[in-house]
């Protein structure tokens, strides 16, 4: 594989205000345009980013990685319909990314420049009105500027999300491709500007399952309707491995055999759904799998490795950055090993550790193999079964998200229908063998993540116990262990919880009947997937869903509104 292309947001977070939570799907645009409107702070801020940059690029390129992706396109093009204040923030912003580039040159490191299809605020808008010009027009704009002013091999393009509702920019993205057709006709008007210019498209397969381009990453016909007729060189398809978002224990998608189009694999070190690097999580095991199955396929040309992006979270580690955790950069590291030697993933963590005194490898080993069991009994109750909930793949995570443990009757329902595989005495057995496999490394570096993560996975057994049988003494038990929990780790994960009783009981039920409905073991689409899921009925399950208590906090507060998904 050619491309061995990384996130740089480590840099950028290391010089700027992090909040309570933060959003790590891009750089923190918001705290910065406030900086780059005042002139000295901006010449300031972009001379200690340039150092933090190159000591970054230091490091990416010593363990083999070629490219960088860097954030975004509307804010490296400066156009002339802007109002004063935002081109004095982007002329700021020019001269930042010029430099940066230039860091990336001498470094040899070639740039990526991510975007939404398609971002806007109320002046371009305005100028596509005027104009009478479409969005790919104005996005053509952006493309020739972009390729004429900064020597970038390329573009990524997200085309299935738009940004969080949490984000507060003044650029913001909304969904502009609904249909699989509408996507081949924009391939087929940019892709022009690509070719004339010499650059690269990476085209991202990844949706959430809004309007009917929502099931590309694991529809056939979707996708061979979206890339029909397309047969270019300046194109790359990016997939993430599975039918589903960064998730574990998922077969390979059979997307990456549908096709010969040059294609890129997405891969996440920092895991946003598996404790964020603050639980050991080796990745190494997963992904050996996955390459073992991809390793004859001349298409896959590259990869597009996440070490820090993605995810809501209040934990405040960087990767290669201040706090950065050993986990991360294990997995960052351990994925161009898998790469570059095709090497056991034990030998991997082992020739990894060589470097760090005071640890003891064989142990490291073991440990890290419980803390996988771990996972897979406690995490993804759902990874060896096929479910589908409209043009989504159901997550084989169903209560944790992010840092929210969601304990509601729509979890204990997915989880009593359909959960055949938990069983207590082992998840019990794992727990105490890791306990004991802890104290072992008490007098290293290691142990406050160990036990953290030994803390944080009996937090969630004790969810489980509930989610199975929601008693009072089981609810009783989880909440004692919590507040415990949350005193010593107060910002880490935090529990929603429906309490038992009747109400409970009732609403639980509702539940269990509509998973049975609505959630299909195919993927072929039902006809009742059509009726009872269609944009408005779609839309008074969730005024019922919301009513019932089905949707935890975080919904509608970070991520894309869930309306768009019901779309």
């Amino acid at each position: 594989m050619t491309l061995k292309i990384i996130d740089c947001l480590t840099p950028f977070f290391e010089l700027v205000e992090k909040k309570d939570k933060i959003n790590w799907s891009e750089i923190p645009f918001g705290q910065i345009n406030k900086i780059f409107y005042r002139q000295l702070e901006a010449k300031a801020l972009t001379a200690q980013l340039a150092l933090k940059f190159k000591k970054y690029l230091i490091k990416i390129k010593s363990l083999g990685y070629n490219g960088v992706i860097l954030d975004d396109l509307a804010h490296m093009v400066n156009l002339p319909f802007l109002n004063k204040r935002h081109q004095k923030i982007l002329t700021n912003f020019r001269q930042l990314y010029s430099r940066l580039i230039k860091i990336c040159r001498q470094a040899d490191i070639e740039v990526w420049v991510n975007t939404d299809y398609m971002f806007s605020n109320k002046q371009i808008e305005k100028y596509c009105q005027a104009k009478k010009i479409s969005r790919a027009a104005i996005f053509k704009l952006y493309l020739r500027k972009i390729f004429k002013e900064y020597p970038v091999a390329g573009i990524i393009v997200r085309i299935g999300e738009s940004d969080g509702t949490d984000v507060k920019d003044i650029f913001k993205s909304k969904l502009a491709i609904r249909k699989p057709e509408e996507l081949n006709s924009f391939l087929k008007e940019i892709l022009p500007v690509f070719e004339k210019s010499g650059k690269y498209l990476i085209l991202r397969t990844w949706t959430v399952g809004a309007y009917q381009i929502g099931d590309l990453m694991w529809n056939k016909k979707t996708f061979l309707e979206s890339f029909k007729q397309i047969r270019n060189r300046q194109l790359i398809i990016s997939l993430k491995p599975a039918e589903a978002d960064f998730f574990k224990y998922l077969e390979l998608s059979k997307i990456f055999f549908l096709t010969d189009h040059q294609k890129m694999l997405e891969l996440q070190a920092r895991r946003e759904y598996d404790g964020f690097g603050q639980i050991p999580n080796f990745i190494g095991w997963q992904y050996y799998r996955y390459l073992r199955q991809l390793k004859d396929r001349k298409d896959i040309i590259g990869i597009s490795v996440w070490c820090q992006g993605g995810g809501w979270s209040y934990f405040k580690d960087l990767t290669f950055g201040k706090n950065s955790s050993i986990w991360n950069e294990l997995n960052t590291y351990a994925i161009l090993e898998l790469l570059k030697t095709a090497s056991e993933p034990a030998a991997i963590i082992r020739k990894f550790f060589e470097s760090r005194s005071a640890c003891q490898k064989k142990e490291i080993v073991e440990i890290l193999e419980l803390f996988e069991q771990c996972f897979r009994q406690l995490y993804y109750d759902l990874a060896d079964q096929q479910f589908y909930f409209r043009r989504i793949r159901v997550p084989p995570v169903i209560s944790v998200w992010w840092q929210t443990i969601s304990v509601n009757s729509l979890t204990m329902a997915i989880f009593q229908t359909f959960n055949q595989n938990f069983s207590p005495n082992q998840a019990e057995k794992i727990i105490r063998q890791l306990k004991q496999k802890k104290q072992k490394l008490k007098k290293t570096v290691l142990y406050p993540s160990l036990n953290f993560g030994c803390r944080t996975m009996e937090l969630i057994f004790l969810t489980r116990q509930y989610m199975r049988l929601p008693g009072q003494i089981n609810y009783t038990k989880l909440i004692n262990y919590y507040q415990k929990y949350s005193r010593q780790y107060p910002t880490h994960y935090q529990l929603e919880i429906q309490k038992p009783g009747l109400n409970s009981r009732i609403k639980l039920e509702m539940a269990k009947l509509l998973s049975k409905i609505l959630i299909r073991k195919q993927q072929d689409y039902r006809l009742i997937d059509r009726v009872l899921l269609s944009p408005p009925a779609a839309k008074i399950l969730l005024f019922f869903g919301k009513r019932l208590d089905f949707l935890p906090s975080f919904v509608n507060k970070e991520a894309m509104p869930i309306e768009k998904i019901l779309s």
